[in-house]
């Protein structure tokens, strides 16, 4: 015969783990625990969690994975640019290739500009095999950038950031 009373504890325990749970996933994000994938000035994409940048332009794939965050992005340079009386900003993607690691849970953040770096680490994380990002996005990606870029005018341009 089964305990009515361990039963309704049981039930009652788990309602309570489950509404916690919701309310915490509310507040920090469901995915990304707080984190947030931005696109604001024209391919300008980036993750910020609670208004401040955590990986920096332009992120052009990316995978949600164990607990972390692992993607690829190319360096930008910010530029504000003089047209016609007045001033617009604008990036300028570069080829430099990047990749990234976050852990979502205590936040840090691991930076490569080497692939095979970025390859041991995923290994180490015993990631590798799990992980199934897009690298031909880096040439697709810089070859409309430079194609874009190659019909632009940067003469009255300053860079104000990287």
């Amino acid at each position: 015969m089964i305990n009515t009373k361990k039963l309704t504890i049981a039930l009652v325990t788990l309602s309570i783990i489950i509404i916690w749970l919701l309310a915490y996933y509310r507040y920090y994000g469901w995915q990304f625990f707080g984190y947030e994938i931005v696109n604001d000035v024209g391919n300008n994409i980036h993750l910020v969690q609670r208004n401040e940048i955590k990986v920096a332009s332009t992120i052009i794939d990316y995978e949600w994975q164990s607990g972390y965050l692992v993607g690829l992005r190319l360096k930008v340079d910010f530029l504000e640019c003089e047209s016609r009386e007045k001033y617009h900003h604008t990036i300028r993607v570069s080829k430099n290739r990047a990749y990234f690691i976050l852990n979502v849970l205590s936040g840090e953040l691991k930076n490569f500009t080497s692939n095979d770096e970025f390859q041991s680490k995923l290994s180490s994380l015993e990631l590798i095999s799990t992980i199934d990002l897009d690298y031909s996005k880096f040439s697709e990606v810089e070859s409309f950038y430079m194609d874009l870029q190659s019909r632009m005018n940067y003469s009255t341009c300053v860079k104000i950031r990287s």
